[in-house]
């Protein structure tokens, strides 16, 4: 199939990208890697008034530490965040989930911002910048905001982003010396069936001080778990086996092709316990092997 016909526009300051927003809204689509937006035009799924091709912008290529962050901007590809040592060093979560996204091929050409944008139900970025607590950075004619990962995601495909809005950067916050991650996933096809993130600080008596655990692939949206009875513990296997009862009983869990709620529920617990096994077995800073 072709797409339906549309009015071409590549900016080349940041500007110009929110003038045509300002004045399209809902008729504008933005394509920074068009990996998913590509299929979804010729498929006429989307069939906007006119295209806004951000590829030509020369300020939104890099990312940086900025206070407790990286941030990336819009025109960051996953290939390039997945070989950069920033996230190396500071997002260790994220360099985890970047081979488990797409293809190689698509990684190339994909962007961080771009999947955050399109809010796929069973994509692994916006798992990892909910699981972290990170920050979208929007920006419109009228005015710049932040909102909360927690925040951000609504349901499928769709956002807390404005009609006349932009994702100009996301920001990852920086690991903590004493910070342990760890990810696991099982999919079909390269489409996630259930995936889990999970983060801990230990402390040197080995009580859990911190832990954030994240889940995809099993809702309309990435979801978070209240951490907070299960901290201030020794994560032993009881430990354990608490929190993944508590994600089985708590969350909601879909049917679709791929797989049942009742799969989804067990493969949830069980995922979530291998995640706390690595983590707990983990030295801070170490690195995980990706297998």
């Amino acid at each position: 199939m072709k797409p339906a016909a549309f009015a071409y526009a590549a900016p080349t300051l940041v500007a110009e990208v929110l003038d045509l927003l300002a004045r399209y809204g809902a008729d504008a689509r933005v394509l920074a890697g068009g990996q998913t937006l590509g299929p979804m035009l010729n498929m006429r799924m989307v069939t906007p008034s006119v295209l806004i091709d951000i590829n030509r912008l020369t300020d939104l290529q890099s990312i940086v530490l900025a206070g407790s962050g990286a941030m990336m901007g819009a025109q960051v590809r996953q290939r390039d965040a997945l070989e950069s040592d920033i996230v190396g060093r500071t997002v260790p979560l994220l360099r985890d989930v970047l081979p488990y996204v797409g293809h190689y091929q698509t990684r190339n050409r994909g962007t961080v911002c771009g999947s955050i944008a399109h809010a796929d139900p069973t994509a692994e970025l916006p798992l990892a910048l909910l699981t972290l607590k990170g920050t979208v950075h929007l920006a419109s004619a009228k005015r710049r905001r932040q909102v909360a990962a927690a925040d951000f995601f609504l349901g499928v495909l769709t956002t807390a982003r404005q009609q006349d809005e932009f994702i100009v950067a996301v920001e990852w916050p920086n690991a903590t010396p004493r910070a342990r991650f760890a990810f696991e996933e099982v999919s079909v096809a390269h489409v996630a069936v259930v995936a889990c993130a999970a983060g801990a600080e230990i402390n040197d008596a080995g009580i859990v001080t911190r832990l954030d655990i994240g889940l995809t692939g099993i809702s309309d949206r990435p979801l978070a778990i209240d951490t907070w009875p299960y901290l201030n513990a020794k994560p032993g296997p009881a430990w354990r086996k608490d929190i993944a009862a508590c994600v089985r009983s708590t969350l909601p869990y879909v049917d679709d092709l791929h797989a049942s709620a009742a799969y989804r529920r067990h493969v949830a617990g069980f995922l979530v316990e291998r995640c706390l096994a690595e983590v707990v077995a983990m030295a801070p800073g170490e690195e995980r092997v990706v297998r």
